[in-house]
């Protein structure tokens, strides 16, 4: 079976879906959840109209690491945490609650990842790659260095031995 995606991701990622109280725990596990009132759905046509696009954007990253891999950073307005890492094609989690919201959301899970704050020598590389321009996610890939400074830092914090495997 051939898949539609071959090549690795290379995104930033934003926590919008997960309240505010919980981000910390979101980010520390890894964790990139998302919404759009669609339930388990992948389908953006299950989305609000006017949430379509972005809702396409944001599962068709979904579909692509989970069908190729690849690396990216994940962090939130309201969290000044951020995780770095690398996703393996069996990321998609499926969750019942998040937070006190007990409605169903679709998550992506990093596959190895380390969690920076400030005062970490690489925190401030790490939010710089990572900032998303207020969206839900962006593509690294034809943003300057971008792609190419996150695949430094990931190999700078795995030889450090920082990198780590998430808990289920």
């Amino acid at each position: 079976m051939s898949s539609k995606f071959e090549e690795p991701v290379a995104i930033a990622c934003q926590n919008n879906a997960v309240p505010a109280a919980s981000q910390r725990q979101y980010i520390a596990r890894g964790l990139w959840v998302v919404d759009f009132d669609t339930g388990y759905s992948f389908e953006s046509s299950d989305a609000p109209s006017s949430s379509r696009t972005e809702a396409g954007e944001v599962f068709n990253r979904f579909e692509e690491a989970s069908q190729a891999g690849g690396i990216g950073t994940l962090r939130s307005d309201d969290s000044r945490l951020i995780a770095v890492g690398r996703f393996g094609t069996n990321g998609i989690r499926l969750l019942d609650r998040v937070g006190e919201n007990e409605n169903k959301k679709k998550g992506l899970q990093f596959s190895e990842y380390t969690v920076l704050g400030p005062g970490d020598p690489k925190y401030e590389e790490a939010r710089d790659i990572g900032g998303t321009l207020g969206g839900t996610v962006a593509s690294l890939k034809g943003r300057g260095d971008k792609k190419t400074r996150l695949e430094t830092l990931l190999r700078q914090v795995e030889d450090a031995g920082y990198l780590r495997k998430p808990v289920q």
